[in-house]
């Protein structure tokens, strides 16, 4: 996203976004992390459908270019999207 000042330690810092989006009704949820950590990747996600109030069938997550080179390494290529499908 680009530099935010930090309240906590009084600075600015390089900030990111996850932006979780409902497909029909177009509710969106917004959460800024001044990190990419693992749990960070994670625990973002959750806080969205936590927001929404529930689960979702289906989730479609985009523009995952960063963290699939963490996880699968930068010499595997992948499709432009990668769906992750959750059925309770």
């Amino acid at each position: 996203f680009g530099l935010v000042y930090d309240t906590q330690q009084k600075r600015n810092r390089k900030a990111w976004f996850l932006s979780a989006r409902l497909r029909h009704s177009r509710h969106a949820y917004r959460q800024m992390t001044f990190d990419q950590k693992q749990e960070t990747f994670y625990a973002a996600p959750i806080n969205a459908l936590e927001f929404f109030g529930g689960v979702s069938i289906k989730v479609v997550q985009d523009n995952m270019r960063f963290p699939l080179t963490i996880f699968i390494g930068p010499e595997n290529t992948c499709g432009p999207h990668l769906y992750i499908v959750i059925i309770f």
